[in-house]
């Protein structure tokens, strides 16, 4: 778990390009565009193709990442999408 969370961090400060400890959605979405980043992501089970509503369940009321969201988001997002899938 502790791997997770470094990993997660260090994705979340390569992405911050402004340093503001806060992933716009500017930034997001020129992270998600690598290649490398989406396959990072598919290993963990978790869909980035549709970066805009990805970033949606993940921000604040302004429309920023923390990294703390970042981090215990993600796990939450791999769950919605399996319960998604059982809904299909």
């Amino acid at each position: 778990k502790q791997a997770y969370a470094t990993k997660m961090m260090s994705f979340f400060d390569a992405a911050d390009e402004s340093g503001d400890g806060f992933l716009s959605r500017d930034e997001f979405e020129a992270v998600m565009e690598d290649p490398k980043v989406q396959a990072w992501f598919s290993v963990m089970d978790v869909d980035v193709y549709e970066s805009h509503e990805f970033f949606e369940l993940l921000a604040d009321n302004e429309g920023l990442v923390s990294a703390h969201d970042f981090v215990n988001g993600i796990p939450r997002l791999k769950g919605q999408a399996r319960s998604q899938d059982m809904v299909a």
